[in-house]
């Protein structure tokens, strides 16, 4: 089992992307069944003598399952409640979450508030401001929580991964309770079959009931912090001479492949807020488009692709940047695949003493960011137009 902070975290995140699995592929080989508000009416209810055979995707000011789904559930609403039976896995994102009812396979939810009363058959998986896990709730998988604050009431079968604010456990966990929390409190009636491992700032900010871990209870604390600056080791200057012969090759690969996407100029002020602008919306709006097209299911491939595309741009925005300011540096024209090497050199240079300057370099990483995929989306831009032109 994980003794240390980061361990514990791969451990949540293998979880809860084996939990996200089974929906995928179980998804992808059932019928998809959609409902949406109708006219006035702003919710979608199944009713309690109904059943879904399909996965459902719903989609509504409010989401209430009293019947039965026999596939998944895909529910997003500003409040989804769950008293029926969801007999496979349930992702959900809403202000509210109540699963009163049962659900047969894994809950990834995404809320403000999160309150579960009922059955979950496998794990649990929740991302909200406060959760929890009423006396009557129980979870036969693991829970995985991260919130501002944890209250766990009810009976979790094998582990708990709590990080939070604050956590506080009243009932029983079958398995180990690894915290990561400002604040762990373990009260009676609680009762932690397994190891109690708790990561906290300092020893006072854990409480533990007598008797009511049955293993060993460990509390880590912060190593100190290295009073040496990074400025002053070897590592740090050979990684940033790491970052630009990267970036710089890679340009160079670029530039020589599609030449015309290093065209696109920001000379003007007005020029480069647009640019930036451009950016901005690029940085943002992707992930959200990419969200939109994975729900329709048929579109999922299409969103991985795009989101790989965009992953790759945050990396090629460096580049972009720095061709920029090294042409406006040297006015080299880029007539030319030694005169862009030079250009390009420059400009990266310059970039990356500002990204790894200390205090700056955050908003100076953020500027660049911003700038490269401005950039980036007026050369896309501008060889569509040429496209259209030429057709």
């Amino acid at each position: 089992m994980p003794t240390s902070t980061q361990p514990v975290v791969r451990h949540a995140a293998r979880a809860s992307g084996l939990a996200i699995l089974p929906l995928i592929l179980t998804t992808s080989a059932l019928a998809l069944e959609t409902r949406f508000p109708q006219g006035e009416i702003s919710t979608v209810t199944v009713g309690g003598e109904e059943t879904v055979s399909d996965t459902l995707l719903a989609g509504a000011e409010a989401i209430e399952i009293h019947g039965t789904v026999t596939g998944n559930l895909l529910a997003f609403a500003r409040r989804v409640v769950i008293d029926g039976t969801v007999q496979g896995d349930l992702i959900t994102g809403a202000q509210t979450v109540e699963i009163r009812g049962t659900v047969g396979g894994n809950v990834l939810s995404f809320s403000r508030q999160a309150n579960i009363s009922g059955q979950v058959s496998q794990s649990l998986h929740v991302f909200a401001e406060l959760v929890r896990l009423h006396r009557s709730g129980r979870t036969a998988g693991d829970m995985i929580a991260f919130a501002s604050e944890i209250t766990a009431e009810g009976r979790v079968d094998r582990d708990l991964y709590a990080f939070a604010g604050e956590t506080h456990v009243q009932g029983e966990i079958g398995g180990d309770l690894v915290a990561r929390t400002g604040r762990l409190s373990v009260s009676s009636p609680a009762r932690v079959e397994g190891d109690l491992r708790a990561h906290v700032n300092r020893e006072e900010q854990v409480s533990v009931a007598p008797g009511a871990v049955a293993g060993n209870t460990q509390i880590t604390l912060p190593e100190p912090k290295e009073t040496t600056s990074r400025f002053l080791t070897p590592g740090f200057y050979l990684w940033q001479l790491a970052r630009l012969g990267a970036a710089f090759t890679t340009g160079m690969v670029l530039f020589w492949l599609f030449p015309s996407w290093f065209a696109a100029e920001a000379e003007t002020l007005p020029a480069i807020l647009r640019t930036l602008g451009s950016g901005f919306l690029v940085l943002v709006v992707t992930p959200f488009a990419v969200i939109l097209i994975a729900l329709t299911i048929v579109g999922l491939p299409v969103a991985l692709f795009t989101l790989v595309l965009w992953l790759a741009s945050l990396y090629a925005a460096l580049i972009f940047a720095g061709a920029w300011l090294g042409e406006a540096l040297l006015h080299s024209g880029r007539q030319n695949f030694k005169a862009f090497g030079i250009s390009l050199l420059a400009g990266l240079g310059v970039l990356i003493a500002l990204t790894a300057a200390p205090y700056l370099g955050f908003l100076a990483r953020f500027g660049v960011l911003l700038l490269g995929l401005g950039l980036l989306a007026r050369a896309l831009r501008g060889r569509r137009v040429m496209r259209r032109a030429e057709i």
